[in-house]
């Protein structure tokens, strides 16, 4: 073969070689994005119960007490700032499964009632007596039944004084947007805590890790994903 005829032969096999821009790669890209987008759909699907949107959130304090899960919870606290639905979404939890529901509001001391109806934030200081009480609730020396606790628990350090770093006890985040928690908080009565105290619970507001969910979700659904949680 002369060289000429090599010479050719090389260059089509070469030309033969080369993936062009406009025809293999654009197939792939397409390929893969639509590989992207159903497992992307799967993955909500999964998980749309877990809130994705952290904020507000300390993050110095993502992991705390709030990472319990032990094999069968005795008990489970509802946590979260003012108007996230703890209430509604604890007392449906606890009536669907027998256990015994626990509002966290009903232990403050009356001079914390006072402070807050007038629109003053809590101190550490204020919440200690308030958080021995829910302590005793929490950890009955007779540790009979399965317990549900409404309580904002918004720090990590409160969260670690309600567990004891007991297993048994797990919580739940109900993440809300903050117009949403406004709105709520602008449509209740007849309960003491003025709306105007929001901003600092959100500020105050330290999000444990692996136990968030959408707080927007029907009471139905979050009773759902919670007992999952809890293995009830």
């Amino acid at each position: 073969m002369l060289s000429s005829e090599v010479s050719s032969l090389n260059r089509e096999r070469a030309n033969s070689a080369v993936v062009r821009a406009d025809d293999v790669p654009v197939e792939r890209s397409r390929t893969a994005y639509l590989s992207q987008q159903a497992a992307s759909r799967a993955c909500y699907q999964r998980l749309r119960l877990i809130s994705v949107d952290l904020t507000p959130t300390n993050r110095g304090a993502m992991s705390d007490a709030g990472d319990n899960v032990g094999p069968a919870a005795r008990a489970v606290v509802i946590m979260g700032p003012a108007g996230a639905g703890k209430t509604t979404v604890g007392r449906a939890l606890a009536a669907e499964f027998g256990a015994t529901f626990v509002d966290a509001d009903a232990h403050h001391p009356s001079a914390n009632i006072d402070k807050m109806r007038r629109g003053d934030a809590l101190t550490d200081e204020d919440r200690k007596p308030w958080l021995e009480r829910l302590t005793h609730v929490l950890h009955p020396l007779d540790s009979a039944g399965r317990v549900v606790l409404a309580c904002s628990a918004l720090k990590a350090s409160y969260r670690s004084v309600l567990s004891q770093d007991d297993p048994s006890i797990v919580f739940a985040c109900l993440m809300v947007p903050h117009h949403e928690l406004a709105r709520r908080l602008a449509s209740r009565s007849a309960h003491f805590f003025d709306p105007s105290l929001l901003q600092t619970q959100l500020e105050a507001l330290e999000v444990p890790v692996g136990c968030t969910f959408d707080g927007t979700l029907s009471c139905e659904q979050l009773v759902s994903a919670i007992a999952s949680r809890a293995h009830w």
